[in-house]
């Protein structure tokens, strides 16, 4: 099940490769009853400077907070992961993939090909080690999945050999 809550992360400022800037995290809970503690992970090609950790979003409620990111590479690419806990078991949880353009050191703006989060847990075609929600993966028009970091240096699809 997946948890009822949309998140959007906005860089205040540009985004340059290796730098830390200030960026917008929006939280909201679409759903029909409160959540108490959610935690907001943000990792892929951008990474923050801690997660966020919210007490209790209540219904309707839209939370604002400003945290620190990095760009780790000029793909710019972001998994956002909401996980509702309760006890010691994460209980749901979400995630949605968001693009940035990300300034290079030499100034290039570069742009990353379209990567998707995992849904749900499935097999990389490649390496055969499980892809966990969340993870970034490349799906090839024949149905293969694999984790991005397995594939992201290849051409082609290493099940049915077709270009990327």
């Amino acid at each position: 099940m997946t948890l009822p809550v949309s998140l959007l992360l906005r860089p205040l400022g540009e985004l340059k490769e290796d730098e830390w800037c200030m960026a917008e995290l929006t939280v909201n809970n679409y759903g029909e009853e409160p959540i108490s503690f959610i935690k907001v992970e943000i990792f892929g090609d951008i990474e923050a400077e801690k997660p966020v950790q919210i007490d209790k979003l209540e219904i309707d409620e839209l939370l604002s907070f400003q945290i620190k990111v990095r760009a780790l590479n000029p793909d710019g690419v972001v998994v956002l992961k909401a996980s509702k806990i309760e006890g010691e078991h994460v209980v749901d949880f979400m995630a949605t993939t968001m693009k940035f353009s990300v300034r290079h050191e030499q100034g290039k703006i570069h742009k990353a090909y379209k990567r998707y989060a995992a849904h749900t847990e499935m097999v990389c075609k490649l390496c055969q080690e499980k892809i966990y929600p969340g993870f970034l993966v490349v799906h090839c028009g024949c149905n293969a999945v694999f984790h991005h970091k397995c594939v992201q240096d290849l051409t082609h699809c290493p099940a049915c050999g077709r270009k990327w």
